[in-house]
């Protein structure tokens, strides 16, 4: 048997089993262009790979409101009613359009159902001020709402839902306010004699 003498690349120095004077990685370095990043001169924006746009120095919406421009044409800005600029044959940009009954998970009249268990009184601001005045920590065993993995749940002392007053109201940790849907009466006697307490002090 004849034995090759091993090679090896001139750059890194690794041993390879080829006929080549490099191995491949090394060989891309040296190959592989490396495109340097341009901007339009208009806008500032970063040009694509396209060799077109990045001879003249300008990105492809500038180009074609400048060729506009020559010919004369004047091209109407369309907005949306959230402010955005959009495309003349669009009504709404992205977010707006799949707002409400746009959306495809929408139910219909699903909120006013909640608004109907509820009542008008039971918002969010109100959930805020009650999760506030527990200090943001769960009344029954303390825990604090970035240890609960969410905000505080809160829970209708008399299980009244359209009784909203702060009074009723009390913030708990999702595993708490599991427990209190057993045993009713005794969870409503020990809510009420909490505030009793608080109230004589």
């Amino acid at each position: 048997m004849i034995k090759k003498d091993k090679k090896y690349c001139l750059d890194c120095g690794t041993e390879i089993s080829y006929e080549s004077k490099k191995c491949v990685p090394c060989y891309l370095k040296t190959v592989r262009r490396t495109i340097p990043v341009l901007f339009c001169k208009i806008c500032n924006r970063q040009l694509g790979k396209s060799a077109f746009y990045r001879d003249k120095k300008i990105c492809h919406r500038c180009s074609v409101i400048a060729s506009f421009k020559r010919r004369g044409i004047i091209r109407k800005r369309n907005f949306c009613s959230c402010g955005k600029e959009i495309l003349r044959y669009t009504k709404n940009c992205k977010s707006c359009a799949k707002k409400g009954k746009n959306n495809p998970s929408y139910i219909d009249g699903r909120h006013l159902e909640k608004i109907k268990v509820y009542g008008d009184t039971f918002t969010e601001g109100l959930k805020e001020l009650i999760r506030f005045r527990e200090g943001y920590k769960c009344k029954l065993c303390g825990c604090p709402q970035l240890e609960n993995g969410g905000k505080l749940d809160i829970h209708h002392i008399d299980y009244n839902k359209k009784h909203s007053e702060p009074s009723n109201l009390v913030a708990l940790c999702d595993s708490c306010h599991g427990k209190t849907n057993h045993d009713r009466e005794k969870w409503k006697d020990y809510f009420k004699l909490i505030y009793e307490q608080k109230s004589k002090i």
